[in-house]
């Protein structure tokens, strides 16, 4: 089974330029990338987002802004916790695993999914999520 973990990516200091972080496929991501997304605008603190679980899909999020803290809990019940505040770190969030993010009002989050959009893959209710273990 895999487990959730923190992604570092490859990070280049480019001087008075700034930064450039790079995320590849068989290198730093353990799946090849078939959809991006972000979430942004959050117009108060702490916004929960996503509590939900993929039953295909994993998924790697990435803060390009802000600070999050990623919540996810496995079908044995084994509950981690992940704070985030870099663009240069992701977490990996395998399938069957139900997360719950809090995000800060200025958090942009990239989301990188192993799969194209699929709503019949995705299980929103916490029960119905429980009675696939």
């Amino acid at each position: 089974m895999k487990k959730p973990h923190i992604i570092d990516l490859q990070t280049i200091d480019q001087g008075e330029e700034g930064f450039l972080t790079v995320a590849e496929a068989g290198k730093q991501l353990p799946f090849e990338v078939k959809r991006a997304y972000w979430i942004y605008g959050a117009h108060s603190e702490n916004v929960v987002r996503g509590e939900q679980a993929n039953q295909l899909t994993e998924h790697i999020l990435v803060p390009l802004q802000g600070t999050c803290v990623v919540d996810l809990e496995n079908l044995e019940g084994e509950a981690l916790s992940f704070s985030l505040d870099s663009p240069k770190q992701g977490v990996f969030v395998p399938s069957k695993t139900w997360r719950k993010v809090s995000c800060s009002k200025d958090c942009i989050i990239l989301s990188l999914a192993s799969r194209t959009y699929d709503s019949d893959d995705v299980i929103r209710d916490y029960e119905q999520w429980k009675a696939l273990s």
